[in-house]
């Protein structure tokens, strides 16, 4: 009996979905990674769906597995068509496709299987700020220039012993005013645009993790990954840009998806998949960048 059989025996015989954990453990399948490979290949094949839900043996809530209806227990020796339910997309098996966006939900699609990403309002504080850098002045333009970020900035400023002693934001910022680029020389290329403070209205789920999407109506634009909660990742990270963040030595990616979201707020919607397993949440973030290439996540966006 093979590794496909042994998994396909252990779903027929268990009481519901099983994790990947608990499925190497009830076949007897051992690496875990083992099971994971062939679990999405049965996946693929239509022979078992893989879904983010509560594993009916641990307990927590991962991605599971469970038997397609209908599905062979035994392989034919060839690969079985996959199942294309009415009115979802052709998929490629192994490939991840937007098969259902309905506004509230996102349904990603591969082969018999599918992960559903839930809307989640955010509640807008502020709009429209700028000039966010000028508030990081707990640093002298002397003290900044002999980082090693700043290092190839310092003949610049050298010349002038005020300007050394002046504080970092607000020099910059009075340059800025005058219309001098220099600058933005301290700055990230995204240190410098029009953001939005932002969080999670939902408190049902600041304390949990998993894969998060923003998307245009059925269009994904960003996918990222959560390992910690998503009110640090979201509300107290996206959702809020510190004058830090603004620097060379800052949180450019911050930056640069805060301004996004500021420009399409009246549309752009922020919706999660919410798991407990890391390797599950490194697994699917990987498969939708593979898969759908989000456009916000390509720098220079």
């Amino acid at each position: 009996m093979g590794v496909q059989e042994h998994l396909l025996e252990a779903l027929h015989a268990g009481s519901g979905p099983l994790c990947d954990d608990c499925l190497s453990e009830t076949a007897n399948v051992h690496p875990r990674q083992q099971v994971n490979q062939w679990a999405r290949r049965l996946a693929g094949e239509g022979r078992l769906h893989r879904a983010p839900t509560e594993c009916s043996l641990c307990g927590h809530y991962r991605l599971t597995n469970v038997l397609a209806h209908g599905a062979p227990m035994k392989s034919s020796g060839s690969t079985p068509a996959t199942s294309r339910p009415s009115g979802s997309l052709a998929v490629q098996p192994g490939k991840l496709s937007i098969g259902l966006a309905d506004g509230n939900t996102i349904s990603l699609k591969r082969g018999a299987g599918q992960f559903v990403f839930v809307r989640i309002p955010l509640l807008f504080k502020a709009e429209k700020i700028t000039n966010v850098f000028k508030f990081k002045n707990n640093k002298t333009v002397g003290e900044t220039v002999e980082h090693p970020r700043y290092q190839h900035l310092r003949e610049k400023v050298l010349h002038n012993a005020r300007t050394l002693n002046r504080p970092l934001g607000e020099f910059l910022h009075e340059l800025k005013l005058r219309e001098d680029p220099f600058y933005r020389a301290f700055l990230n290329p995204y240190g410098d645009e029009v953001y939005c403070s932002f969080m999670i209205a939902d408190p049902s789920v600041i304390k949990k993790r998993g894969v998060y999407l923003y998307a245009i109506g059925a269009r994904v634009r960003y996918v990222g990954r959560c390992l910690d909660n998503f009110e640090k990742r979201i509300s107290q990270g996206y959702g809020r840009i510190h004058p830090k963040n603004c620097y060379l030595d800052g949180q450019s990616t911050n930056c640069r998806l805060n301004s996004l979201i500021a420009k399409h707020r009246g549309s752009v919607g922020f919706y999660v998949c919410v798991l407990d397993d890391v390797s599950d949440i490194k697994l699917l973030e990987s498969e939708i960048l593979e898969s759908l290439s989000p456009d916000w996540n390509v720098q220079g966006v």
